[in-house]
């Protein structure tokens, strides 16, 4: 296994430790823990299947509509308002129905989803934004005690970086595909999971909010 893939798998366990000896400071904790177990078995099934077919997809294609409802779920812990939590509901029933439609028309072992992923980039962007800009901290404390503020700033930077790299990943995959892809994975993909996770670790790790 590749030195980037180790870094990775152990910033993913690490966060996954961290998260499940932290789950009782927050309740929206389980949902992280839980999108962190999806991404390791993701990966390691995304391994295991393109030993035997280069390129393969399929993984990727049940992982992003889990991927956004958990995340959206995340988000809903900490809205008690009606109409926010009726309108991520009704957004996550949308999102699956059109990853549905997107991954049939597609096919799932031969295109990678980057339709789904842009459109998913722009509805978490959206939501880690109204959540940083309408959650406040307690008066006895700063933001940057609060754990939600440092898991959001990671989806931030995470799905910044995944929209510039998924937005020409066709472009760039039609053009040379095999070299594209190891491009992909060691550069810019491994980069933003590193910021991804260590912000999740530090979000674990902070003050109870």
């Amino acid at each position: 296994m590749k030195i980037y893939l180790v870094i990775y798998f152990i910033l993913l366990f690490l966060s996954l430790v961290t998260g499940v000896f932290n789950l009782k400071k927050d309740v929206s904790f389980k949902y992280i823990v839980a999108l962190i177990s999806l991404s390791i078995v993701t990966e390691i099934g995304n391994l295991f299947t393109n030993q035997h077919k280069t390129g393969s997809y399929i993984w990727y294609h049940f992982f992003t509509p889990i991927e956004y409802c958990l995340l959206t779920f995340y988000f809903l812990s900490y809205f008690h308002k009606k109409i926010i939590r009726y309108c991520i509901i009704v957004s996550q029933l949308i999102f699956i129905l059109f990853c549905a439609f997107v991954s049939i028309n597609l096919g799932l072992y031969e295109e990678y989803p980057s339709y789904l992923v842009i459109v998913e980039v722009f509805l978490i962007l959206f939501w880690a934004f109204f959540h940083l800009f309408n959650i406040k901290p307690k008066l006895d404390t700063t933001i940057f005690n609060e754990s939600f503020f440092w898991i959001d700033v990671g989806l931030v930077f995470y799905f910044s970086g995944i929209f510039f790299i998924d937005g020409v990943l066709k472009c760039i995959i039609s053009s040379n595909r095999l070299e594209s892809l190891q491009i992909y994975h060691t550069i810019f993909n491994c980069i933003f999971n590193y910021i991804l996770y260590i912000f999740i670790i530090i979000g674990f790790s902070a003050k109870k909010r």
